[in-house]
């Protein structure tokens, strides 16, 4: 078995609940290893994939709250050198996939209180990127499970009191795009669901500031009813 299928065996156990953190520090371990030898071997699209693999290790130890300062900053800088190296090989899917793990790593570190606004903000740009390959690509249920992230990202920027109705209406403009789009496909229940809640609870938030009051609540109730609603996948 070489390293990096061992270290992608012990991240499943991890994400199966068995000795987590054991298993990640191990799978870590294996994918450093990996790395290093992918590297030396010229192997372009398995240095890649074992430096993404390494970063969502590192990602998963944080959020098992293991060291989640040290391990995200790991996590980011392994999925930064990932990115590079998919755009430089025009692999356009890992580098999306890996900006979306940058997204999530980032986000992280602003919910540990660790420069908020600017790690809110990187994670914008991050997942701003994957929803623009995802449409590149017409990937439409990546692309609209990126909208509705980015939609909770600028209601993240506003909650920190940063150009609140701005960012609310930009967080809309990102979820109403995800809730079209969820809306046309045959399995996309649950991320209509997710993105109209989602909206429901920015509508609330500005009627909640006294912005045009009665018109958001209006709105807010009907997307919360909506995001109940039975799916009914419209044509395409």
């Amino acid at each position: 078995m070489t390293q990096h299928n061992m270290g992608m065996g012990y991240q499943a156990l991890a994400q199966w609940g068995i000795e987590p953190e054991q298993s990640l520090a191990l799978s870590i371990a294996a994918l450093l290893e990996a790395v290093q030898l992918r590297k030396e071997q010229k192997d372009a699209l398995g240095y890649f994939t074992s430096q993404n693999s390494l970063g969502m290790s590192y990602q998963a130890l944080a959020q098992w709250g293991v060291e989640p300062q040290k391990n995200l900053t790991l996590s980011i800088e392994a999925l930064t050198m990932a990115a590079q190296l998919g755009n430089e090989q025009q692999n356009k899917s890992g580098y999306a996939s890996s900006k979306k793990g940058l997204g999530v790593s980032y986000h992280a570190l602003a919910q540990q209180g660790i420069e908020s606004e600017k790690n809110i903000k990187l994670a914008i740009a991050a997942v701003q990127e994957t929803t623009r390959i995802g449409k590149e690509q017409e990937n439409m249920v990546d692309y609209a499970a990126a909208q509705n992230t980015l939609g909770v990202l600028y209601k993240t920027l506003a909650d920190e009191g940063v150009e609140f109705e701005q960012n609310l209406a930009l967080a809309i403009e990102a979820l109403k795009e995800s809730v079209g789009l969820w809306k046309k496909e045959k399995n996309g229940a649950s991320g209509h669901a997710m993105a109209q809640n989602n909206l429901g609870l920015i509508y609330q938030a500005l009627a909640d500031r006294g912005i045009d009051p009665d018109q958001n609540r209006k709105l807010a109730e009907q997307a919360l009813q909506e995001s109940r609603a039975p799916h009914a996948p419209v044509k395409k």
